[in-house]
């Protein structure tokens, strides 16, 4: 399966981090299951704080229904392979990037939403990548479960531009910087959106 690399971001996972994929795949799975339900308190949370554009109505509750079915999917696996399912401390790189968020209410609108497509096309290109590695019940599920992080990715970005439309590239651009210096960047953690592992 061919999967095309998120126009969006700037450089692709390293294959030193890709290369700690199988000896860690307790952690990947813990650390996975943990961005789902981070990706549905961040979709109920638009949900709270914006609800008064049309799009956020419409589409944040679906999102956050989808976000946590994939937590549940998840922790099903953890269990399914004698894995326990607890919290890990988790990588810097969302908490990095929500520091280049303004406060300005409403471009700290739109920072969000771009930022929400990056974690989600990150997602996508770290679950694309990493099915070579993976045995094939594990590859089948990632597979899977790109097509979804890709429709988010996208679904972000087009309600950036139904309301910012001529600032969205200018954000891309500032926001493609920072995530690829953390995605290249040596890190202490491996977790699914972390840079490259020291050891």
């Amino acid at each position: 399966m061919i999967f095309e690399f998120p126009e969006i971001l700037a450089c692709p996972t390293p294959e030193s981090w890709l290369g700690k994929v199988n000896p860690n795949i307790e952690t990947l799975l813990i650390d996975h299951a943990l961005c789902e339900k981070k990706a549905a308190l961040s979709a109920i949370s638009m949900l709270y704080s914006y609800a008064k554009y049309d799009k956020i109505i419409e589409h944040m509750p679906k999102l956050a229904r989808e976000e946590l079915k994939h937590f549940e999917m998840v922790t099903n696996i953890i269990r399914k392979r004698g894995f326990v399912y607890k919290p890990i401390t988790p990588s810097n790189y969302a908490k990095s990037l929500h520091k280049h968020v303004a406060k300005e209410p409403n471009e700290r609108f739109l920072d969000m939403l771009v930022l929400a497509a990056f974690i989600e096309a990150r997602s996508y290109e770290r679950f694309s990548v990493i099915i070579p590695y993976l045995d094939g019940e594990l590859a089948q599920f990632y597979e899977r479960l790109c097509y979804s992080e890709r429709r988010h990715y996208l679904l972000y970005i087009d309600i950036a531009r139904e309301y910012f439309s001529d600032k969205v590239d200018e954000k891309v651009s500032y926001f493609s910087l920072h995530e690829a210096q953390l995605i290249t960047a040596k890190d202490n953690l491996f977790r699914m959106h972390s840079g490259v592992p020291h050891a």
